[in-house]
């Protein structure tokens, strides 16, 4: 019995300070993912040892080291949760002229609920549509957008990166990028709210897992990227971020970038708002949308499930004048 306490309390600390390291492999940085996991063990397995661990020196260790990891969770978690700082200001009040209703989603490929993405459409009816994972089938069964969507991009691909934005708003700049490779685009529009020029970026980083990434260097790279980018289109009023991130917002890698750009997160303070896997009763927050500073927010919303692995995300900004 001891014996096994012990051996899950090295695990969960070494599951714990694993990210801390320098390496890239997905194993380590996938660590970092189950913060809130960890935390949860951790403080289990303290429980655990003051009850059932005699008082010696292996258990104080333990003991110790588990108090460590649990200080290194809260590090990361607690600024989205309540006892967080708000980044980004709620709205007192807004109207359709001044907010920019966005949704962004990713589909997964093999899903075929096309309908229910065009019925939450209809439902939620934003301003700019990201989607991620989108196929030939997916362009084809959303047809239909391009009637009330007039301005679009997309990059359709059978790879799972390939992506479609749609606009109710001119685009005064749009097009794809490529900012790590050719076969991972990405989507970039420049529209006018309220009289505001505000630059979206839209990405999807390749996941460091099995069979896709054996490390996170693909995706650290297109963060940095991406903020090297937005931080050159100095001329921009406002900058948002959007899309399926493959990453936490308290990784090594979106830190980073949020401290290059200065962007806020608009979860902090508020909540874990977590998005994938939906079939999973452990989820994480992997679909992301960080935002310039003078936004406000008037809504930050993870839809119900229609048939993909991610959860939609529905975010409307207050843009000031």
């Amino acid at each position: 019995m001891i014996f096994v306490l012990y051996t899950i309390s090295i695990l969960a600390i070494i599951g714990t300070f694993l990210p801390k390291f320098d390496i890239e492999h997905w194993i380590v940085r996938g660590q970092a993912y189950f913060r809130g996991v960890y935390l949860g063990l951790n403080v289990l397995m303290i429980i655990l040892l003051l009850v059932f661990a005699g008082a010696t020196l292996w258990t104080f260790i333990m003991i110790a080291g588990l108090i460590a990891a649990v200080i290194v969770c809260l590090q990361s978690i607690l600024p989205f949760t309540s006892l967080g700082k708000i980044q980004v200001p709620s709205a007192k009040e807004s109207s359709t002229e001044n907010t920019l209703n966005l949704l962004i989603y990713n589909v997964y490929q093999y899903n075929t609920e096309y309908q229910k993405l065009l019925d939450l459409v209809e439902e939620v009816e934003p301003d700019i549509i990201f989607l991620i994972e989108t196929s030939v089938d997916w362009a084809k069964g959303l047809s239909s957008l391009k009637e009330k969507y007039n301005f679009h991009l997309n990059d359709v691909r059978e790879n799972t990166y390939g992506l479609m934005l749609y606009s109710k708003l001119e685009l005064l700049e749009g097009g794809i990028n490529y900012l790590v490779k050719q076969e991972i685009p990405s989507a970039e529009i420049l529209i006018k709210k309220n009289n505001v020029m505000v630059r979206i970026l839209g990405i999807h980083p390749k996941p460091p897992v099995l069979g896709e990434a054996e490390t996170s260097r693909s995706k650290d790279r297109e963060l940095i990227q991406a903020a090297r980018y937005l931080n050159a289109q100095v001329e921009d009023d406002h900058q948002i971020l959007i899309g399926d991130l493959n990453d936490v917002a308290w990784s090594r890698a979106s830190l980073a970038f949020k401290k290059m750009t200065g962007m806020k997160d608009p979860r902090a303070g508020r909540g874990f708002y977590p998005t994938f896997p939906t079939w999973s009763p452990i989820k994480i927050p992997l679909d992301h949308v960080f935002c310039s500073s003078g936004l406000e927010l008037v809504d930050f919303k993870v839809l119900e499930n229609i048939g993909s692995d991610h959860f939609p995300v529905n975010v409307i900004f207050k843009i000031p004048e």
